[in-house]
């Protein structure tokens, strides 16, 4: 069974939507800086094991430099939660400081 949470924030560039798919074996996290949720730079992240010290993951859609940026949010979020995760983002001229803005938001909303 799914738990499936949507919200928002108002990053330095306008708002930011999310929906956060809570599922058996992992998460799937939707980010979208217009008005729905599309399919854009994917990446798939796996937390650290015994055998690995950092998540690792791997881009299914996507280019430079947008995917750097999601995967960053994959292992990361990866990170946070000891699951696997696979993050699609929509958002336009993804930079550095708001992909911190991003991961302010998830962080405050996935770990609280």
């Amino acid at each position: 069974m799914e738990d499936i949470n949507d919200f928002e924030m108002t990053s330095s560039r306008g708002p930011i939507k999310f929906r956060v798919m809570h599922l058996e074996n992992g998460l799937v996290v939707f980010i979208s800086g217009g008005s729905g949720f599309r399919l854009g730079p994917t990446v798939v992240s796996i937390p650290a094991s015994q055998y690995r010290s950092s998540p690792t993951s791997t881009g299914l859609l996507g280019s430079e430099p947008d995917s750097i940026m999601v995967r960053i949010m994959a292992e990361r979020i990866a990170a946070w939660t000891n699951r696997a995760c696979m993050v699609v983002a929509t958002v336009n001229d993804l930079d550095r400081e708001l992909t911190m803005e991003i991961l302010n938001a998830l962080r405050d909303h996935l770990l609280t």
